[in-house]
């Protein structure tokens, strides 16, 4: 059983002990009896993903503020799995 793997026992640990204002909160787990699948129940995110916020703005004719866009970018960069940047070899002449 998945629960059994100490890597997700620990993952599930960690998760419970997060609190940040900018990670969503964990709840619970358990395990799906139709398929064996790990659950994880999370707090309400009340202002929705990324995609939904550009979608609202697109749909308002509204723009992202340049300090909202940073601010957003440096979110998208902390996370660990974020592709690493191209340095720029251009030089000026």
């Amino acid at each position: 059983m998945i629960t059994q793997c100490p890597h997700v026992r620990r993952l599930l640990q960690l998760l419970a002990q997060l609190d940040h204002p900018n990670i969503i909160g964990y709840k619970e787990s358990f395990i799906d009896p139709k398929d064996g699948a790990l659950c994880i129940a999370t707090t309400f995110c009340e202002e929705g993903d990324l995609f939904n916020r550009i979608r609202k703005r697109q749909q308002a004719n509204q723009f992202f503020a340049e300090n909202e866009v940073m601010d957003m970018f440096v979110q998208v960069r902390a996370h660990p799995r974020a592709p690493a940047l191209p340095t720029c070899t251009a030089t000026g002449t």
